[in-house]
């Protein structure tokens, strides 16, 4: 007799068979039941395939078996397992709901926010001595290099305050590029103006022509009708 992992190989007489069978014995792990099961050959067993045969025969019988026939567990202890499992009493549930997840802060004390600060007279007069020296009234804006960032930058003030005394005693905050541009618009716009009275002009003596003309061929065309 020769062990074999939890499953003992055992050959004997068989008495009415009048015959030597080979069996393989396999005792449960937990409650010690004994197992039997016909091997199909004289010799002790000894590859894979042996072992998954009879593996495959246990689990056929009700038994818990590994491939190896490390770990075997007989019906009634698997039997027994499983109506303990069903007895076992399951937790409850209990949902959490938003209130129970929301956490209450507490309330943090308001922050007293202080009123911007208003420009003073000196902060006024200030700025209109920088707008004198760079915004062009005749141009219509700022001369090149300024604008209200830029005095704000040079005054250290706010920028609003330039806007407001800017807007309310010089004019747009135009850029310097395009306030030089502003008297070649004039010009041009000059210009066209001139043109179209003068085309107005010649218009109407094309059109005088034109009559004229058509009147001293009505007479042309008369007098040779006559002759």
């Amino acid at each position: 007799m020769r062990a074999t992992r939890k499953a003992r190989f055992e050959a004997r007489f068989d008495a009415q068979a009048r015959r030597v069978v080979s069996v393989w014995v396999v005792r449960c792990r937990k409650c010690g039941e004994v197992g039997e099961w016909e091997a199909r050959a004289m010799r002790v067993p000894t590859a894979d395939s042996d072992m998954k045969v009879l593996s495959s025969s246990m689990r056929r019988d009700g038994w818990d078996v590994d491939s190896k026939i490390t770990k075997p567990v007989c019906p009634t202890c698997l039997a027994a397992r499983s109506s303990t499992n069903k007895e076992k009493p399951t937790m409850a549930c209990v949902p959490v709901t938003a209130e129970a997840k929301t956490v209450q802060q507490p309330a943090k004390p308001a922050v007293a926010v202080e009123p911007p600060r208003s420009a003073t007279p000196r902060d006024r007069r200030r700025i209109q001595d920088t707008l004198d020296d760079v915004y062009d009234l005749d141009a219509g804006g700022y001369k090149p290099g300024a604008s209200d960032e830029e005095v704000a930058r040079r005054l250290d003030v706010p920028r609003a305050w330039v806007s407001e005394v800017r807007d309310m005693l010089y004019g747009p905050a135009i850029p310097a590029i395009i306030a030089a541009l502003r008297p070649d618009i004039r010009r041009v716009e000059d210009l066209l103006v001139s043109l179209r009275r003068d085309a107005q002009s010649v218009a109407s003596r094309i059109a005088a022509a034109e009559q004229e003309l058509g009147s001293l061929k009505h007479k042309v065309a008369t007098a040779t009708a006559g002759r």
